[in-house]
């Protein structure tokens, strides 16, 4: 350092003042340009990650506070068409369901479901395919439910002394659940189930099994128009 000293010592004057004014130079460009080009950089990275969720349009859940929106592509356009649908099956349902069961009390569940059906034609209506994926969810609980009350209630008037081995499907597949959303889809659900099962036993967050609530509705859709 003190030889560069020297060095510089034994130029003229006027080099001298030549480098401070240099280094004065490039010392201001730095301050002024560098926060700028942090902008750019920053509004650059903005414009290439686009959010897929909307905000103000159909409310889909609730995220911080705040309504989620899922656009559904053709859901949203037959959105009036599907609500039609499931009231026909729901009406289908209160008919004719009580004739497939013996043993359990077939109108508590009914009532249940009707209820339930309500809640989901207004999460259509208002376009919340999040909040209606999730009552049809319960819809399916619904279904194991009375399936697994007729077996143990038959069991227990019948043959109380036998002992079962259940796989954990056993009461998945049922009428109320597979006349409200056809066969395919009530798989959906039964796989949908088993994987979120299998994740709570060993541990795990298995979020790709999950069945998308548009993938869902794009289905049912189509179900309509088979």
């Amino acid at each position: 350092m003190k030889e560069l000293f020297t060095f510089l010592l034994s130029y003229p004057i006027w080099v001298k003042v030549t480098i401070v004014i240099l280094v004065a130079v490039c010392a201001l460009l730095l301050v002024v340009f560098k926060p700028q080009s942090n902008n750019q950089e920053t509004n650059s990275r903005s414009s290439l990650v686009q959010p897929t969720i909307s905000v103000g349009t159909n409310a889909g859940g609730i995220v911080a506070g705040r309504d989620v929106h899922i656009q559904a592509g053709s859901v949203s356009a037959r959105t009036d068409e599907l609500i039609r649908m499931v009231s026909l099956r729901a009406q289908k349902i209160a008919a004719s369901l009580a004739p497939h069961y013996e043993y359990a009390t077939v109108s508590s569940y009914l009532s249940r479901f009707q209820s339930l059906h309500e809640s989901h034609v207004d999460a259509l209506r208002r376009g919340s395919l999040i909040e209606a994926h999730e009552i049809v969810c319960q819809i399916h609980d619904l279904s194991r439910e009375l399936q697994s009350d007729e077996f143990w209630t038959r069991h227990n008037k019948e043959t109380p002394d036998v002992c079962y081995s259940l796989n954990f499907d056993a009461f998945q597949r049922g009428p109320l659940i597979e006349w409200y959303v056809e066969k395919q889809l009530m798989e959906e659900l039964v796989a949908e189930k088993m994987h979120s099962n299998f994740s709570w036993e060993s541990g795990t967050n298995d979020t790709k099994s999950k069945q998308s609530p548009d993938r869902f509705y794009e289905m049912l859709v189509a179900s309509s128009s088979a």
